[in-house]
């Protein structure tokens, strides 16, 4: 199972931004040494004019990786809390994940 992981974060080169991770929740029903591969795309959409904020990321997953894959700014606290920047309307804001390719090693030695 996936989940998304966000939090507030401060990084001195970007300033405050919205960290989004992609985690793979069911590592205890899985193989210790096996790994999973995927392509996905983490989104914050932007509700009013489609201006959507989105990354592409590459990665394996494994059991020693517990805090996922993904970016520690993807958007600006600042814009989010920006009316015009359309990413919160009605207090609700969208976080999306797209798997693009996914594949699984079963055994690695």
């Amino acid at each position: 199972m996936w989940s998304l992981k966000m939090e507030d974060n401060y990084n001195e080169a970007e300033g405050k931004g919205l960290s989004i991770y992609l985690r793979l929740d069911d590592w205890t029903s899985r193989p210790a040494k096996q790994k999973l591969y995927a392509e996905f795309r983490l989104r914050v959409r932007d509700q009013v004019r489609s201006n959507h904020r989105e990354l592409t990321v590459k990665q394996w997953f494994s059991s020693s990786n517990t805090r996922g894959w993904g970016f520690h700014a993807l958007v600006a606290l600042s814009d989010l809390n920006q009316d015009s920047k359309g990413f919160i309307k009605d207090d609700t804001l969208i976080v999306e994940a797209q798997i693009i390719v996914m594949s699984v090693v079963k055994h690695l030695s």
